[in-house]
């Protein structure tokens, strides 16, 4: 009896190890990237400043475009929101890590060998993607103004944007579920 009871004991064990085991784990695939630089970014609360009233400032920035497909059965991310800082705390985050060749460029063109947050990024995505399904993604790096005002630096020259453009891609995508639990990093270098 003494052994019966061990051996049941170990095959539950077993199961439950192997049932634990085949969970498929989460899997997110880049499906598609391109970078641009763009100047049809528009800044509203520069456009009603009394002093510029009637200016016609536009923003230049270097925009990502990314399109994620959740190839699991789980739900990537999540919605509940942080109220201090309304982003979602377990949602889907992107984040960009230049390599050596886009940091002397950026250094070259901006002064700086990162993108930061100082830079005006924002982020345009759903932060969760369903088992199955696509979500596209867009992180925008404001790099100047068109015209010198209090708000904006002056955007690079043409030639240093055409430069940073041509070395844009010169970056790791990473992704991760709320600030700390990175989740996949992609070399977008195959995408140029």
């Amino acid at each position: 009896m003494k052994h019966l009871i061990t051996f049941v004991t170990g095959v539950l064990l077993i199961l439950m190890l192997i049932s634990g085991c085949s969970k498929e784990p989460s899997s997110i695939e880049l499906i598609s990237s391109y970078s641009e630089i763009s100047d049809d970014t528009f800044d509203p609360m520069l456009a009603m400043d009394e002093e510029y009233k009637g200016e016609d400032f536009q923003l230049i920035s270097l925009n990502y475009y990314f399109t994620l497909l959740n190839s699991s059965n789980e739900t990537l991310g999540g919605m509940e929101i942080n109220p201090k800082t309304y982003r979602a705390v377990d949602g889907i985050v992107l984040s960009l890590e230049p390599n050596k060749k886009l940091k002397k460029v950026l250094q070259d063109v901006l002064g700086i060998d990162c993108l930061v947050e100082k830079y005006g990024i924002a982020r345009s995505g759903i932060p969760m993607i369903e088992p199955g399904k696509e979500e596209e993604y867009i992180i925008y790096f404001v790099l100047g103004s068109n015209k010198e005002n209090p708000e904006y630096k002056l955007a690079p020259s043409q030639e240093q944007l055409d430069k940073l453009k041509r070395n844009s891609m010169e970056a790791t995508l990473i992704v991760s579920i709320g600030d700390d639990n990175e989740i996949a990093r992609f070399n977008l270098n195959r995408f140029k």
